[in-house]
């Protein structure tokens, strides 16, 4: 998804889809839009973990974010994947 800064708000909508385990990857970017909307990593990592591995999504591979850590909330234009455990 690279909707803008409105990613959290269609994983909110996509809850049910999310506890049922029906969406196996979500590819989502965080950056400067989320500031406007007030969104921090910290809601997707809350929405996502436990049901969900989380990577950076970078140029040379992917990185599995392992913990969440206020480092996190870098609004850089950071791209991360989902994939369903």
């Amino acid at each position: 998804m690279d909707i803008q800064g409105y990613e959290y708000n269609i994983l909110l909508g996509a809850k049910e889809l999310l506890s049922r385990r029906k969406i196996q990857y979500i590819q989502f970017e965080f950056d400067e839009p989320n500031i406007e909307n007030r969104i921090f990593f910290k809601e997707f990592w809350e929405l996502l973990r436990g049901k969900y591995d989380i990577y950076h999504s970078l140029y040379n591979g992917l990185i599995k974010v392992e913990n969440y850590h206020y480092s996190l909330e870098n609004y850089s234009c950071m791209n991360y994947l989902a994939i369903r455990k």
